[in-house]
């Protein structure tokens, strides 16, 4: 469901959900955070070859811990000798007890920022242009609203999707679609292109 060029690579959102799952698990419930999230190396998905996939997690210092993903190719050896690869690493924090609340948006007010509409199908229609491609459960953008360096996004989750959520902290899907989102920032309303577009690599925060 989540291929760049045509090859399926987990994506950046799966480690986001990782991470908070990880942080909930060490540090209790509470809505902790994720900084620094780096992503190192794309953990691309070949039918093939199965792979083993580490979490490590750090000891706790005040409140956070290191976090990191590796991954090694799955051979039925324990004493394997492949290397792991390190794909993401970042810092969880403690949250718990504190209040993460965030302010109520004026929908209004964003909306008149923006200048152009995107549907649903002309925007994957745009990101499968560029190499990215998203199967049903990643096809989540119902509309596209874009302004000066800034986008606005409407979401329809199908069914199957809706009736994942309760088992996630962070549904991937969702924060994925939340990425996919970025794009709207490059997309040119002249030639009806999406310019520039990079994937994402680093988050400062995610909570």
């Amino acid at each position: 469901d989540h291929c760049l060029d045509q090859s399926p690579v987990v994506p950046a959102a799966a480690y986001m959900e990782q991470a908070m799952a990880v942080a909930r698990s060490v540090f209790g419930e509470g809505q902790h955070a994720l900084s620094n999230l780096s992503i190192q190396q794309a953990l691309v998905l070949n039918e093939d070859q199965r792979r083993v996939v580490q979490v490590q997690v750090g000891p706790d210092l005040r409140g956070e811990r290191t976090f990191e993903v590796h991954s090694r190719p799955a051979t039925g050896d324990d004493d394997a000798s492949d290397a792991w690869t390190l794909h993401a690493s970042g810092t969880l924090h403690n949250r718990a007890g504190a209040d993460c609340s965030l302010g109520r948006s004026d929908l209004n007010e964003i909306e008149s920022r923006m200048s152009d509409k995107i549907g649903g199908k002309p925007f994957y229609d745009l990101l499968a242009g560029c190499g990215l491609q998203y199967g049903p459960m990643f096809q989540v953008v119902a509309e596209l609203q874009t302004g000066s360096g800034e986008c606005l996004s409407r979401l329809e989750l199908p069914d199957a999707l809706q009736q994942e959520l309760a088992d996630d902290v962070l549904h991937p899907a969702v924060m994925d679609v939340c990425l996919q989102s970025i794009a709207g920032v490059v997309y040119d309303s002249e030639t009806e292109a999406i310019s520039d577009l990079v994937l994402p690599i680093h988050a400062e925060q995610v909570r």
